[in-house]
């Protein structure tokens, strides 16, 4: 892992490779029980790769706010040793957020996209990419205590079709559309 400090910005940038002596695979067995395909599992040489670039930036302050921008990217790879891609592998994630913070409040809207995964084992279909818009608002009422918080969080507020590429049921049962979640929040 490497970080960098430039003015206000921080880099971190992750690039990993990783071997195994028998991974876990997921064969086909071209039957179905319950609706559902079944797999035989075994055990095959498999390598990794993967990069994970996080980029923050503050921006400074604003009316008492201080305002953060961030960005991420993460993405990797699956093989067999002998030749083929691993299923299920997560596609490439993109992440862009603005935040802003008060002593008693702060406010995140962020974007994530998630590229098509097209790279798939000989058994699977494709999954498409989606992208959802995310919000939070959060409130401490008692400013000289962080113990009480109040949160509204809303997720995929598009309500984006998003199918979760990792997932044996990505065919069936995509992500939750658009959520809600309050919360409150007490610490003790």
């Amino acid at each position: 892992m490497a970080r960098w400090q430039i003015g206000g910005a921080t880099v971190d940038l992750n690039v990993w490779r990783s071997s195994f002596d028998g991974f876990i695979a997921f064969n086909p067995t071209n039957q179905i029980e319950d609706d559902l395909p079944v797999f035989l599992v075994s055990q095959k040489d498999a390598t990794l790769t993967g990069a994970e670039l996080h980029l923050t930036w503050a921006f400074g302050e604003i009316g008492g706010w201080s305002v953060v921008g961030d960005g991420g990217i993460d993405t990797v790879r699956g093989s067999y040793d002998g030749g083929g891609a691993i299923a299920r592998m997560p596609p490439a994630m993109v992440t862009l957020g603005l935040e802003a913070k008060s002593p008693q409040m702060r406010v995140r809207a962020e974007v994530q996209s998630i590229t098509e995964q097209t790279r798939t084992a000989a058994f699977e279909t494709k999954t498409d990419g989606s992208t959802a818009l995310n919000a939070l608002w959060s409130w401490r009422p008692v400013q000289s205590n962080d113990r009480i918080e109040l949160t509204f969080e809303g997720r995929n507020l598009t309500n984006e079709d998003i199918r979760e590429h990792t997932s044996f049921l990505k065919d069936y049962l995509p992500k939750p559309g658009r959520s809600i979640r309050v919360s409150l929040k007490g610490s003790f």
